[in-house]
């Protein structure tokens, strides 16, 4: 059994950014970095390598509207890493984003997520 586990609280702060993110584990593969490259290889988190041990499934992975979009800054490169995002209105959703980057398209980046075994959890 999987449970989805987060190193801080997930919901909207007081950030100047449009949404909250926490970064989770996907890259994207070298044969989807670019957005003409559509094959079913590259729909959706098909296009990203999930190499977390503890993650059995990426079912709940749902995207936020418009996503992935393969953003792309000339500064910064490509969307090649994936995030969860939130706002304090209740939107969420999967985004791709560019690696390492603190602030994002508007998204102000406060950690990240990870699967743990459920005996971690306990006391």
């Amino acid at each position: 059994m999987e449970i989805p586990y987060t190193t801080v609280p997930l919901f909207a702060s007081n950030s100047t950014q449009k949404y909250d993110g926490y970064w989770i584990n996907g890259r994207r593969t070298s044969n989807c970095l670019y957005a003409n490259q559509t094959g079913p290889e590259c729909q959706g988190i098909k296009a990203f390598n999930i190499t977390d041990p503890l993650l059995s499934t990426t079912d709940w992975y749902q995207w936020g509207a418009g996503q992935p979009d393969f953003g792309y800054n000339p500064a910064a490169g490509g969307s090649e890493c994936v995030a969860y995002r939130v706002t304090s209105d209740g939107g969420a959703g999967i985004d791709d984003l560019i690696c390492g980057a603190n602030l994002a398209f508007n998204v102000s980046l406060k950690g990240f997520v990870c699967g743990m075994h459920p005996d971690e959890l306990l006391p």
